[in-house]
């Protein structure tokens, strides 16, 4: 568990989880949003993982509990939601992306 400074931008996120293959490392920005109601510690979830961890649940242990986290990889729900926001940015869209890259210093030119 890494503690961020700067967590305020994904209030209201909903739940978000990355996963970079690439990386081999999983966020999750938006655990934040919980802790106060869980007791979990404050703060991003970053973790070494492979995408086998994903074909089960996966538990991660914490000082202050036990998360579990259950993939569901049929449900694709959140794609509507997401297109959906994304549509009614318009022309603006692309320019959003590039800058949400260019913030967590990722190549812009990665779209």
């Amino acid at each position: 568990m890494q503690r961020s400074a700067g967590l305020a931008q994904w209030n209201g996120a909903g739940h978000l989880l990355m996963f970079s293959r690439e990386l081999q490392h999983f966020y999750d920005p938006t655990l934040d949003q919980v802790a106060a109601r869980t007791g979990i510690g404050r703060g991003a979830l970053i973790m070494r993982a492979v995408a086998d961890d994903f074909d089960h649940d996966l538990p991660i242990e914490l000082d202050s509990g036990l998360l579990l986290y259950r993939p569901v990889l049929s449900d694709q729900s959140w794609r509507s939601g997401y297109n959906g926001e994304y549509v009614k940015c318009g022309p603006l869209a692309r320019e959003m992306m590039q800058r949400a890259l260019e913030l967590e210093g990722l190549d812009e030119n990665l779209i």
